[in-house]
């Protein structure tokens, strides 16, 4: 734990008592059931310090090592400690960084802090800790991993780090080395030839195989070609295009993807200069083949292990298959098992889905929520206008999480005729999807969605709003920086209460909290005034909000 003096920023301080917050939380999660006064109220604490920071700062990221956690260049916390080492703990499974971004509510917070609280020694958990955060698609939540150590064998580094304490652990283990190393000098100056030992050999015995195994399949491809262009008749060349199809499966189930992704290359290059329907027709079959449901299968067996197809491999093979693979794809993404797997099929069919959106879309139809969700985002992420129809048609998809996900989606593609049916979505009976709705409009952020969310905004449908719906609303609101959206929300302040007044002081907290996103200087000193409020929730956003418009002036 670093020390007072170390600390020297108010956002070092803040982060600090933050990553505290988390330890003890982990700690308090295991110990306590979710109805339990404890859990929530550490649940309700940890997240005031986070919520207290991204009040004034956009996002908070913690940078993670070994056995140290810092945020903007300052240590916030370091422990040597073998348990109950929080950066530790992240680190083992390979997270560098971890980062809260406003608009984290209180809900997904709490879903990560139980994610946080598992004990993945001692229960019975099969995933790691990444591919937890992964499964739970947080929004606020963002992270990065470092892949290469998810491909480590367990224990690898702490075997390593005692090997060498045991090999030079003492001064005079580190004499002796020196004294070894001037006995191998002959008195001529001579310097005595290395020994080889089996490692030694068994490494250059495995370099020399792999070139000469690459050198096989250069050669093998030059004969298929060779005989390709050599072939008299129409059955030879039928014959040699089956040879070509059974060395592709040969290669992918030995898991090589960059010999049948040279053949495929060179085959497209025949197809463009080729006329000829017999020879577009045959060799068209080869790379139907490569993208055939039986081969994509045997690829996705080799996607869901450690180490997986070379990327780049993987990424050339896939980028020259035919569209007939996206089935083949769709099928597959349902059946992997692991984070790394799905990744690399959704990649794989984000290449493939520029091919044939048409194709790509009938996977929204497939009868598995996941598999649904997961279309939605490569449509997406495609950045074709084009899926905006599709997505409208799954808007109403009965599973909550794919709502969500085609919301998300058609407020990154921005596209103008989506406004109508998100807007809709603000009457959704699952107050995430109403939420993600108003993020949604904010996002396209036309006139047309501003018109739509303040639709939603009546004095009266807010005094049947829960605070948190309520709050994401008005932050949706603060994304138009004009008059209009002032003007409405100094409005909302000087506005006598309707219903109950602990209600409206709830809408006034969130009014507050709109206009210090909203960042106009006009409101300080109304803003200043409802510092004083008697309402703790008043009181405490009108500081943020005065704190946040400051420190935008002093930038």
């Amino acid at each position: 734990m670093p020390g007072q003096d170390e600390i020297k920023t108010e956002l070092g301080k803040e982060a600090r008592e933050l990553v505290q917050s988390l330890l003890k939380a982990r700690k308090n999660l295991r110990l306590y059931p979710v109805n339990n006064p404890m859990y929530t109220r550490t649940v309700e604490d940890t997240f005031k310090r986070v919520d207290d920071i991204l009040a004034a700062e956009e996002s908070l990221e913690l940078l993670i090592s070994r056995n140290d956690i810092s945020v903007a260049g300052e240590s916030v916390y370091r422990s040597e400690e073998k348990d109950e080492n929080l950066a530790l703990f992240f680190f083992r499974d390979g997270l560098r960084s971890l980062s809260f971004v406003r608009g984290l509510g209180k809900e997904e917070f709490q879903d990560f802090l139980s994610v946080l609280s598992y004990d993945f020694d001692r229960e019975d958990v099969e995933d790691d800790l990444v591919t937890l955060l992964w499964e739970r698609d947080f929004r606020f939540i963002r992270y990065t991993v470092d892949e290469t150590v998810l491909m480590e064998d367990d224990g690898y580094e702490e075997k390593a780090v005692s090997q060498a304490k045991e090999d030079a652990s003492t001064d005079e283990g580190l004499r002796k080395a020196y004294e070894d190393a001037f006995k191998a000098e002959d008195v001529d100056g001579q310097h005595v030839p290395m020994s080889i030992t089996d490692a030694d050999l068994k490494a250059l015995a495995s370099e020399v195989e792999k070139d000469m195994e690459e050198n096989k399949q250069s050669k093998l491809m030059g004969i298929l070609f060779d005989m390709l262009y050599g072939a008299d008749t129409l059955e030879e060349f039928k014959d040699i295009t089956r040879i070509m199809m059974n060395a592709v499966e040969f290669s992918v189930r030995r898991g090589d993807l960059k010999t049948p992704a040279n053949i495929f290359r060179r085959i497209r290059i025949l197809l463009k200069k080729s006329r000829s329907p017999h020879v577009r027709k045959n060799l068209g079959m080869v790379l139907a083949f490569g993208g055939s449901e039986q081969v994509v299968k045997v690829i996705g067996e080799w996607l869901d292990t450690k180490g997986g197809p070379d990327e780049e491999d993987c990424s050339r093979y896939v980028g020259n298959l035919e569209s007939n693979a996206i089935a083949s794809f769709i099928s597959l993404l349902g059946e992997l098992e692991t984070i790394g797997g799905r990744k690399s099929a959704i990649d794989a069919l984000v290449v493939l889905g520029r091919k044939d959106v048409d194709a790509l879309a009938r996977g929204l139809r497939d009868p598995r929520w996941f598999v649904v969700r997961n279309i939605v985002y490569i449509l997406w992420r495609m950045g074709d206008p084009r899926a905006v129809d599709y997505l409208v048609r799954v808007v109403n998809h009965p599973e909550p999480r794919v709502r969500k996900e085609v919301l998300k989606g058609l407020g990154e593609l921005k596209e103008p005729k989506a406004v109508q049916p998100v807007a809709l979505c603000l009457e959704d009976g699952d107050p995430s999807v109403r939420m993600t709705a108003a993020k949604a409009l904010a996002a396209v952020g036309s006139e047309e969605a501003k018109a739509a969310l303040l639709e939603r905004m009546p004095q009266r449908r807010l005094m049947a709003t829960e605070f948190r719906e309520m709050k994401e609303y008005f932050e949706a609101l603060s994304a138009w920086k004009d008059r209009d959206i002032y003007d409405f929300l100094m409005g909302l302040l000087t506005r006598k209460p309707f219903f109950r007044r602990s209600k409206y002081k709830e809408v006034k907290a969130c009014a507050v909290y709109a206009l210090g996103l909203l960042g106009n200087p006009e409101a300080l000193p109304v803003l200043e005034g409802l510092r004083n409020a008697r309402n703790r929730m008043l009181s405490e956003q009108a500081g943020a909000a005065v704190k946040r418009i400051s420190y935008g002036r002093q930038r």
